[in-house]
């Protein structure tokens, strides 16, 4: 799966303003050592360090401090890096918070998508209950969209869809028809939400992202942010050849398969 920390790479990477390295020995939690950084010592502060090999990659954090041939993060990492591992970096034009900034900009233009609640020992049928509670945790289930009821309670349980159902105020489910009748079967439900914010490395990005369009559409919004940062007309910024050729990228890279169902036509009852 993507993590957070492999998709804001993969963005401050399309770039192409990404300095590439590896890692000398003596480096620390907070500090990474590189006798061959080209760049002009204070020139990466406020910019992001990427751990890309090793036992803590990827890992991102922010520079603090950068003098020759060497950056302080401002945030330890899990463990010291090894000598030979590669990392990366970026300036400030290219922040950590900017780069989640475009990730979850990114992410968010996707608009809702399902998800499903199936644990089959919370959410049980009582014979003849036309009134059940949506689960409350360990997320809160609102904007049911499906709902399937176990033909058994063991396994295989055979879920059927039910289409005569809505929700209602107070975090409820009622059966308008067709109401369950066997006690201890499953229901199983399913509900639309926004993607989350992400901020945390490790965390993985939904199912069904591809990894290539979310790059060029993040790098878009990334450049972006930049050129709003920059402070003079947009005709006069070479950024914005660069961000329509990311935004064609991304246009030509496989599409998204995140789960997105619609709410049912509801039959009327009998």
């Amino acid at each position: 799966m993507t993590t957070v920390a492999d998709a804001i790479f993969q963005i401050a990477e399309a770039t192409g303003k990404v300095f590439y390295g590896t890692l000398d020995s003596g480096c620390t939690t907070t500090v990474l050592l590189d006798t061959e950084i080209s760049n002009k010592p204070g020139a990466l502060v406020g910019g992001t360090a990427f751990v890309l090999t090793g036992t803590y990659a990827i890992s991102t954090r922010r520079i603090t401090k950068h003098s020759a041939g060497q950056v302080t993060l401002e945030s330890a990492l899990l463990g010291a890096p090894a000598v030979g591992v590669s990392w990366a970096a970026v300036g400030p034009q290219y922040s950590r918070s900017d780069l989640l900034q475009a990730l979850n900009g990114a992410l968010q233009s996707l608009g809702d998508v399902t998800y499903w609640f199936e644990n089959i020992n919370e959410l049980k049928v009582v014979s003849e209950q036309e009134v059940y509670d949506l689960p409350a945790s360990p997320i809160a289930v609102s904007n049911v969209v499906g709902v399937w009821i176990g033909r058994f309670s063991v396994t295989p349980y055979e879920f059927y869809e039910h289409f005569h159902w809505r929700e209602e105020t107070g975090a409820h489910l009622r059966f308008l028809a067709a109401i369950p009748d066997i006690t201890g079967v499953p229901i199983r439900l399913a509900y639309n939400k926004p993607l989350t914010r992400y901020s945390i490395d490790a965390d993985e990005l939904p199912f069904g992202i591809e990894l290539q369009r979310l790059k060029w559409d993040g790098a878009a919004r990334l450049m972006t942010l930049q050129l709003g940062h920059a402070g003079k007309p947009a005709e006069d910024n070479p950024l914005v050849e660069l961000i329509n050729e990311a935004k064609d990228n991304a246009l030509k890279s496989p599409s998204h398969r995140v789960p997105h169902l619609e709410k049912p036509l509801m039959l009327p009852g009998w």
